[in-house]
């Protein structure tokens, strides 16, 4: 089974980080982004002091979502999910 990790993105990196150091490696990970938090380059920050290696074959995903669209929210991670 795979261990996939889902990870929240948002100005405070960190706990991101000090999630994917402790319990890493994953054979996937999911970042859930908002389009604000993707124009400050926050997964590339949080994979980068994480010490991600490249994203080699697509072993990490971003799904940029609406923030306050909670049926916005379910669509895009369940499609993600199915794809």
């Amino acid at each position: 089974m795979a261990k996939v990790a889902v990870c929240l993105v948002g100005d405070q990196a960190i706990p991101n980080v000090l999630f994917l150091k402790e319990f890493g490696p994953f054979d996937k990970l999911l970042f859930i982004s908002t389009r604000s938090m993707e124009k400050k380059g926050k997964v590339r920050a949080t994979t980068e002091a994480a010490e991600l290696k490249q994203n080699v074959e697509g072993s990490w995903k971003t799904i940029e979502v609406l923030e306050d669209d909670m049926t916005d929210i379910q669509t895009k991670i369940g499609e993600s999910i199915r794809s």
